[in-house]
Order: structure tokens, then sequence, then C-alpha cells
């Protein structure tokens, strides 16, 4: 069987539009894969910063609560109270932002702060 040149024409440009067509659905195959590792990149860069926002919160209440103890100054529960609010919203920020794993430790941490508030 003799193929023709209109043949091999055909066959070659339909061989060419299956191969574009897998590599396209390759490419949109791995590009999701990169926005899903780019939107996991950018939620471990939020929760970096909240659990820093959270540590700088804790020390700016340790810090207000020793100089009350020192100079007995209203001012300062006023700072502590200040600081208990930035740390209950971090707190909210990264049960947002976190996995599910972490709820159940930011619960607890959440019952400490509101135990810390009360005394």
């Amino acid at each position: 069987m003799k193929i023709t040149v209109r043949g091999k024409l055909i066959l070659g440009f339909a061989t060419l539009i299956i191969l574009i067509a897998i590599i396209s659905s390759l490419s949109l195959i791995n590009l999701n894969k990169i926005k899903y590792a780019c939107r996991q990149i950018v939620k471990q860069a939020m929760l970096v910063n909240y659990s820093n926002q959270l540590e700088i919160a804790i020390l700016e209440c340790r810090r207000a609560e020793k100089n009350f103890w020192l100079r007995q100054e209203d001012k300062y529960i006023e700072e502590v109270e200040k600081g208990v609010e930035r740390l209950k919203k971090n707190i909210r920020l990264i049960k947002e932002t976190a996995a599910e794993d972490l709820d159940n430790q930011l619960d607890e941490i959440h019952i400490l702060v509101n135990e810390y508030q009360a005394a």
C-alpha cells in the first residue's frame, strides 16, 4: 500500500496536534501544582509573620507586667490589656490560616491567655 504525499501531510499534522495537546495538558497539570505550592508558601509566610507578632505581643505583655510590679502605675495595666488583645487577634489569625491540627494547641493557648488576662 502506497501512502500519498497528501496522506503523509495529514498524518504529520495529526501527530503534531496530538503531541501539542499532550504537552499542553502536562503543562496545565504542572502549572496547577506550582500554583498550589505558591499558595502553601504564602500561607506559611503568613503563619511565620503571625507567630512573630504573637511572640512580640507576649514580650510586650511581660514587659508591661514587670513595669507594673516595679512602679505600681495603672498605665502599665492598660498596656497589658492592649497586648492581650493583640495576642487574641494573632491567635485568631493563625487559626484562620493554619491547618486544622493546630486548632487544639491554639485553643489551649487561648485559654492560657484568658487566664493570664483574668490574673
